[in-house]
């Protein structure tokens, strides 16, 4: 048992989310993941999920199903593409880079790089699981205050909302 005190400080270090004790586990509410406590002490790196690297490639094949048969509904009209994400969200912009066939650009930190609005006809992808990712909302916002369209890749959080609120196109994951 952890006490409350350490349980109420605690995040996921994956997406930040809130923990709830289960199981002689701690669980993620927002992705998920599970930690395990061993004597009283929660063990919180990153990987020790116990998810061996041989389950997650064998889910593969059906999550690019899932991504063949997503229903895009209305995208601008972009040259380049500008993804935008921290961790695993920002790796999905890496594997776009490798595999599209047009200008994909990747950025991982807080705002917006000055050469962003120079790009041809660029798009800003936002993608952040949690939809909390604070370096994320302000790529967020400095596209915005450029006048660029923005897409976003989340399961909720802000990010979904400002999507939302602002009409931009939404994949939800």
């Amino acid at each position: 048992m952890i006490p409350e005190e350490l349980k109420a400080i605690l995040v996921c270090p994956a997406c930040r989310g809130d923990l709830i004790e289960e199981e002689s586990t701690l669980k993620c509410t927002g992705c998920g993941l599970r930690y395990p406590i061993r004597d009283g002490v929660p063990i919180m790196r990153r990987g020790n999920q116990g998810v061996k690297i041989e389950e997650m490639i064998a889910t593969l094949p059906g999550q690019y199903r899932w991504a063949a048969e997503l229903a895009l509904g209305e995208m601008p009209s972009a040259g380049s593409a500008l993804v935008c994400g921290m961790g695993g969200s920002g790796i999905s912009g890496d594997v776009a880079a490798a595999v599209a066939e047009g200008p994909v650009f990747v950025h991982k930190d807080f705002g917006l790089p000055a050469w962003a609005p120079l790009l041809p006809e660029p798009i800003v992808v936002a993608v952040s699981y949690s939809g909390n990712t604070e370096e994320t909302l302000t790529a967020v916002e400095a596209a915005r205050a450029a006048g660029l369209p923005i897409a976003a890749v989340s399961s909720g959080g802000r990010l979904s909302q400002l999507a939302a609120d602002e009409g931009w196109p939404l994949i939800g994951v």
